[in-house]
């Protein structure tokens, strides 16, 4: 990123003027356009640091183009190009910025206005790049995610597909000095540089600084106040070492967690809105109210919540990592690998401080103020979000939910008030029970479903991707048809089950890949997916190809796992 002193060693000179149109003529939003094609702004953010053991914006260190980390992480978006199953970090167009002054103008307004822009310590001189930023151009900067200090949440693992270069091992910690010194001086002279540069209430800002010292995260936090107010802060210190080791009051994750809350609420603003100055929620408008609780932990941050009927509710990404390892229990929006820490948490000109190893809870106060309350609480909480159904015999794994561990499995029909059906929008059974008691409690939550909820605004997917039938594992390769009629056996309970709810506004089924499918897979799976759909919805009923791939997509296992 020294393009933007180019001009301090070159001088722009306006091009000779030529008869009839040319690209500065063309409307606005066709040069914007344009612009975006060349890769002016992409979707990976811009690394604003140098490395000094590789040139971070053209190669890595093997002198290959650099992988790019955020298509490492299933749930970002990402641009960059693929070259053998790999995505590589596309370089920015610098000679874009050389044509001319008009286009230089407006090229670097739309680079510096709309683009996420990474910088992070790796040794000395890893804030040469911003330091050497002009104001004017600081100034146009829109979202910052500066990295002081990553580390690895638990040292005992190596798990993760990052560099060990980017993600340390321990916490920050005074020692050894020189670093430490060399970090928190380069810190200080960036935020007085922004100080002086940044326009108010226009910058977004997410600070890593993985640290269990509060003397340390205080002085990292020192220098935050002189700057400008900002649009949004989000703030992350050192997770628990332990799952189990939940913080509590007065331990030192609950300090760091206040202090970061005071200095984010004070650089955006919203010091004010403590609790020296409240007013009474009831006298505002009702619209006005529901608006509000739709901000609140009633609305799940990724739009989807996993129900186990061992542990009850909690974050689907968190359900799925741990199942497959319970040491890596944590919402996938607090993982060391994120790009941007705890992004989709973040509102649009609002706050938030990632302290806590737990992203979500289930908000149990909200639903116990008074009935109005618990009435409002109950249309946004189940309406607004999706819920997933895991059965116990499909993942035997004791998740750790908001919930303390019960003896006995509550199933989601039992939790449910036939009041709460009635607002319930979207339901997704992942394979289900087809035998023993667990299929009787499937049966029962159908027959609530047909009494209670809103059928014509309910979507129910039905996720059999991962039932197989075990009787046939292990036995020799077997006919086509045969194989089709073992799993409709298995299968049928299940969709029978709900043809009493034919009048669904949307009904989806996800079947797996049959071992006698060799050609023409996906048009088979579509066929016989279509034909269970019918089942239970009517002969002339055909689901939306769009919706139920978009949806597969959104809740499908994070590690790609398909049978």
């Amino acid at each position: 990123m020294y393009q933007s002193k180019l001009e301090q060693y070159v001088q722009f000179l306006s091009p000779p003027f030529r008869h009839g149109c040319s690209f500065l003529d063309l409307p606005d939003d066709i040069r914007c356009y344009i612009y975006r094609l060349t890769g002016v702004v992409r979707k990976c953010p811009i690394y604003l640091y140098w490395d000094p053991r590789e040139n971070r914006n053209i190669l890595d260190v093997n002198g290959d183009p650099i992988r790019c980390l955020t298509a490492t992480a299933f749930d970002l978006d990402c641009d960059c190009h693929e070259i053998l199953d790999r995505y590589y970090y596309r370089p920015i167009p610098v000679s874009l910025f050389c044509c001319s002054r008009d286009v230089y103008r407006e090229a670097s307004t739309l680079f510096y206005n709309n683009n996420r822009f990474y910088i992070q310590y790796t040794g000395p001189d890893s804030f040469g790049a911003i330091m050497g930023l002009r104001p004017m151009t600081l100034s146009m900067i829109s979202y910052l995610h500066i990295v002081l200090h990553q580390a690895n949440k638990d040292s005992s693992l190596t798990w993760c597909d990052c560099s060990d270069r980017e993600i340390q091992r321990d916490p920050l910690r005074r020692m050894p000095p020189r670093r430490y010194r060399d970090l928190t001086s380069g810190w200080k002279a960036v935020c007085m540089k922004l100080a002086k540069s940044i326009a108010q209430s226009r910058v977004e800002m997410c600070l890593i600084c993985d640290t269990d010292d509060i003397n340390v995260a205080a002085e990292v936090l020192s220098p935050l106040p002189q700057l400008p107010l900002l649009a949004a802060f989000s703030v992350r210190f050192a997770h628990p070492w332990s799952t189990w080791n939940i913080p509590r009051e007065n331990s030192l994750h609950v300090n760091l967690y206040h202090m970061a809350r005071e200095v984010s609420m004070e650089i955006t603003g919203r010091i004010s809105n403590h609790h020296k100055q409240t007013f009474k929620y009831n006298l505002l408008p009702a619209e006005l109210q529901l608006r509000i609780l739709e901000h609140t932990a009633l609305v799940a941050p990724e739009g989807y919540l996993a129900w186990s009927p061992d542990s009850g509710f909690s974050s689907l990404g968190e359900f799925y990592e741990y199942r497959w390892d319970p040491r890596l229990h944590c919402c996938r929006l607090c993982d060391p690998l994120r790009i941007v820490c705890c992004r989709p948490m973040v509102p649009k000109g609002g706050t938030w401080v990632s302290q806590c190893n737990k992203c979500w809870k289930f908000p149990l106060s909200l639903f116990l103020v008074n009935r109005r309350f618990y009435q409002e609480a109950t249309h946004i909480f189940w309406s607004l979000n999706r819920f997933v159904v895991f059965d116990t015999e499909a993942y035997p794994s004791d998740v750790i939910g908001p919930f303390p561990p019960i003896l006995e499995p509550v199933h989601l029909a039992t939790f449910m008030s036939p009041y709460a059906m009635r607002y319930l929008r979207y339901l997704q059974f992942n394979s289900p029970p087809n035998r023993g008691d667990a299929l009787k409690a499937y049966k029962e939550m159908v027959e609530l479903l047909r009494r209670s909820a809103d059928l014509p605004r309910l979507t129910i997917t039905l996720n059999l991707r991962e039932m197989q039938s075990y009787e046939y594992e292990y036995q020799e390769p077997i006919s086509e048809e045969e194989e089709i009629q073992t799993y409709l056996e298995l299968y049928t309970p299940l969709i029978i089950a709900l043809v009493p709810l034919r009048a669904l506004k949307d009904f989806f089924v996800h079947i797996g890949t049959l071992r006698s499918w060799r050609d023409c897979v996906e048009n088979k799976r579509a066929l016989w997916e279509r034909r269970l759909e019918t089942m239970v919805m009517g002969m002339e009923y055909r689901s939306s190809e769009r919706v139920k791939r978009d949806v597969l997509l959104q809740w499908h296992n994070p590690y790609g796992v398909d049978n």
